[in-house]
């Protein structure tokens, strides 16, 4: 998924509580190959990953390193065939006086996979 916009209540300050920021995210899976599947049961369902991000997206939380931790851990715990994860959460509009562009932070987990 790449660049998946949100209006969400994420960050520190009141009024982003209130009045919701704008948001993107990337998320990538890496898993074994699935040769021999013609159904999605025994692969990531793409449809599943962005249903867990929207549902994370809709709960406040303070600090997006949280946010994207909450999100890998539960990919990791739907889709156990998963080995490693990368997510970048996007804040579009920071609070910052006099800042133009965007903040982000990328997580990176990997898990042990024979």
């Amino acid at each position: 998924m790449k660049q998946v916009p949100f209006l969400a209540p994420h960050g520190l300050y009141p009024e982003e509580g209130r009045a919701g920021n704008r948001f993107e995210v990337d998320l990538e899976v890496r898993y074994p190959e699935t040769a021999g599947h013609s159904g999605i049961s025994g692969t990531v369902d793409y449809t599943l990953l962005f249903s867990i991000v929207q549902g994370r997206m809709r709960e406040r939380v303070y600090l997006l390193e949280d946010l994207a931790s909450s999100i890998a851990a539960e990919v990791k715990e739907r889709f156990p065939i998963v080995w490693e994860i990368d997510i970048t959460i996007s804040k579009l509009h920071p609070p910052i006086t006099q800042f133009q562009g965007r903040v982000s932070v990328t997580l990176s987990k990997k898990y042990d996979h024979a």
